[in-house]
């Protein structure tokens, strides 16, 4: 291997210990050149990772089979990067993981560490993002309609009852009340639930007009065992974020082990990971999320009904 792996940027500012209230949550460290250990090191890692084979529903595993058996080995290997991963089907279950805080990060939709991290206080920053099976690396919201709608467009949506996601799905929640916002588009009634399913299936049973789901359910998530991708049409979509990162608690993680197990994903990722599916790891591009609701939804904002 290269000696320039071992090469790294070091960070020099201390690590914030009160948790992540928000802003940039991509990691830079600043430019200080530091010779990285060698010594073996053990990373511990909760997985949620809507692409692997081992967090993914049946339904998908055609299409979300990856697997990181590959990866660890050559880590460990080649940097002696033990990476152990304690994988969850259940979002639920992977929460109260962070929550026991006894892991030093994650491997998921960074939104969901980020919203652990705001309420119980790691300090999480992401470190890598990873491409999907078409090398893409955003997740974003698509508001979508019936196929027979008369909705031609996102015009049409004001007055008319929309589905959408609850908090812990930043793509069709906060996301998609910036694009409401933006377009000045106010629906007559908001309804929020859990997964992009049940708000699928609102449509289906006529109690909503249009719904704002995952860019990924209609191809790799339960709802293609329910629908069809040609029985709707897309109106809109909202800002795009990272899809799947490499989340890291710096309360437990040193800057200097952060750099080390992102510089061997980055190596590792200049050939083909063996069942990973796409190209690999990538620097953490940019994200910055919005979390305030404009005040003409808050009052509908949690309306179950």
């Amino acid at each position: 291997m290269r000696a320039t792996v071992f090469l790294c940027f070091f960070l020099i500012s201390g690590v914030a210990m009160a948790g992540w209230s928000g802003g940039e949550t991509a990691w830079q460290p600043k430019q200080t050149q530091e010779k990285l250990s060698k010594k073996p090191l053990v990373v511990t890692l909760a997985v949620n990772d809507i692409y692997c084979a081992d967090t993914s529903c049946s339904c998908v595993r055609y299409i979300a089979s990856r697997k990181y058996t590959a990866l660890q080995k050559e880590l460990k290997e080649k940097f002696k990067i033990d990476l152990q991963l304690r994988y969850f089907t259940s979002q639920f279950e992977f929460e109260r993981a962070l929550r026991k805080n006894e892991i030093d990060g994650a491997i998921c939709k960074p939104w969901l560490a980020f919203r652990m991290a705001r309420k119980h206080g790691m300090d999480y920053k992401r470190i890598a993002d990873i491409q999907d099976p078409d090398n893409n690396l955003y997740l974003w919201g698509m508001l979508i309609v019936p196929k027979a709608s008369s909705v031609k467009s996102l015009a049409d949506i004001s007055g008319k009852r929309l589905a959408m996601g609850k908090d812990d799905g930043y793509e069709k929640y906060y996301a998609a009340f910036e694009l409401l916002h933006k377009n000045k588009i106010r629906p007559a009634k908001i309804m929020h639930r859990e997964s992009c399913l049940e708000n699928i299936g609102l449509m289906l049973d006529g109690k909503a007009d249009a719904a704002i789901v995952s860019h990924y359910v209609l191809v790799a998530d339960c709802a293609v065992d329910m629908v069809k991708p040609d029985d709707f049409r897309q109106i809109a979509v909202t800002v795009k974020t990272p899809l799947t990162s490499v989340v890291l608690d710096f309360n437990k993680v040193s800057a200097v082990n952060a750099v080390r197990l992102r510089q061997a994903l980055l190596e590792i990722s200049k050939h083909e990971i063996p069942d990973f599916l796409g190209s690999g790891f990538v620097l953490p591009q940019a994200w910055t999320p919005q979390l305030d609701i404009p005040a003409e939804f808050k009052s509908g904002a949690d309306d179950e009904e």
